[in-house]
């Protein structure tokens, strides 16, 4: 299918920004290629994606990424069935309900990001302030997501009181396989920054606070703007037990798509991502190259859960980051290399690029880079008590040559 034909019918003034972004825009020639072979096999269930892809991008954006991830992982998808998203036939049985978190309606839309939101990638969260402004924003737009798909899978009832049929009332949907939400953030300007932290607190009720470096535990948060309260941890909550997992991404962008053409093909984009790995120093700086590329799977985490009816083996997922919870907490499953940011612009000269690199490891890692200074200054400092020794003992030398001459 090709997404990027536009019908006679369509109204212009409909198109999403994004769309003709990578319709229209040079810079943005190789991401166009990428998406398009996402879309080449797609199978439009509704008969409704290209359409979707044009006007509000987000969703359709976010199921073609999806369905390269599962050819990626050599995952069978049927296509029988027009729900839910992704029926999963092998190597296991499973279902994938695909879900974006939007801005609300009276949010500061996409196409305000200014320039300084974009540099803001290249460095954490510091404040609690800052963090809460965005973190809470997340999960509040997050949970609505979620528990709007829990409900397409159990039923629910209108307001008005109707019943409405759940995907496990289908007759090809087993009880017995499990049910996973992928759920994609493009909820907030700064929504590249949320990284796990909304997750972990959204599902696991462990708190990030960026001022002291550690996860709390906590039941609930404010709604932003409202006094309502707004429940953490919900993977606890029985309710959620036909969740097996949450598929989640905060990175999917027009950068993604210009950093995994960047991946394969010399071009003119400055991609740098940030990466936590668990050895220090924890957060490293990624220049995207054709040799030292991003993968299509980077970004993309699964969140298990612990009290799922129909639990999911860590090994079908062995190709993505993995957490899950236990008595000590959240933790990652294995050390795959985690993607915390992105920046992307193509409007650099590659002779200042070197210097954001080191800016923007030395914000990530200030204790790092503070104990290697130390470490550095005292190898230096015997090193440069010789060299002042010996400078006296030559300014020694010459004043008594210099006391010599003028007797």
């Amino acid at each position: 299918m090709d997404f990027f034909e536009i019908d006679e019918d369509t109204d212009l003034d409909l198109l999403h920004f994004k769309f003709k972004d990578l319709n229209n825009q040079l810079g943005y020639v190789g991401a166009k290629e990428v998406v398009s072979s996402w879309g080449n096999d797609f199978y439009d269930r509704d008969k409704k994606a290209k359409k979707e892809f044009q006007t509000s991008f987000h969703s359709t954006f976010w199921e073609l990424y999806l369905h390269a991830v599962l050819k990626e992982m050599n995952f069978k998808v049927s296509e029988k069935h027009n729900r839910p998203d992704f029926i999963v036939e092998a190597p296991k049985e499973m279902y994938i309900e695909a879900v974006v978190s939007e801005i609300k309606k009276d949010g500061t839309p996409e196409k305000l990001r200014t320039l300084e939101d974009v540099e803001a990638n290249l460095r954490p969260i510091k404040t609690k302030r800052e963090f809460t402004d965005i973190i809470d924003e997340a999960i509040s737009r997050h949970s609505n997501s979620l528990k709007s798909k829990l409900g397409k899978y159990t039923g629910y009832t209108r307001k008005d009181n109707t019943p409405i049929k759940g995907y496990v009332d289908c007759n090809w949907v087993s009880p017995k396989a499990p049910y996973i939400i992928a759920l994609s953030s493009h909820d907030q300007i700064a929504y590249g920054r949320e990284f796990i932290y909304s997750m972990f607190a959204l599902l696991y009720g462990h708190y990030y606070d960026p001022e002291n470096k550690v996860y709390t535990k906590k039941n609930k948060i404010k709604k932003p703007g409202t006094d309502s309260d707004l429940n953490l941890g919900i993977f606890f909550n029985p309710e959620f037990k036909e969740v097996s997992a949450v598929l989640f991404c905060n990175t999917l962008t027009l950068g993604k798509l210009s950093s995994l053409h960047k991946s394969e093909k010399i071009n003119f984009d400055t991609v740098l991502n940030i990466r936590y790995l668990q050895d220090e120093p924890h957060f490293r700086v990624h220049e995207v190259t054709p040799e030292n590329p991003e993968q299509l799977l980077d970004g993309l985490y699964i969140f298990h859960n612990p009290l799922a009816k129909n639990k999911i083996d860590f090994d079908l997922f062995n190709k993505l980051a993995q957490f899950s919870v236990d008595e000590y907490g959240p933790h990652q499953i294995g050390n795959y290399p985690l993607l915390v940011s992105r920046f992307h612009t193509n409007m650099l000269p590659s002779s200042i690029i070197p210097s954001i690199k080191t800016d923007a490891f030395s914000s990530y890692n200030p204790e790092y880079c503070m104990r290697e200074l130390k470490k550095e200054s005292c190898l230096l400092k015997p090193a440069k008590s010789e060299r002042i020794r010996q400078k006296k003992k030559r300014t020694n030398k010459i004043a008594k040559t210099s006391r010599r001459k003028n007797r």
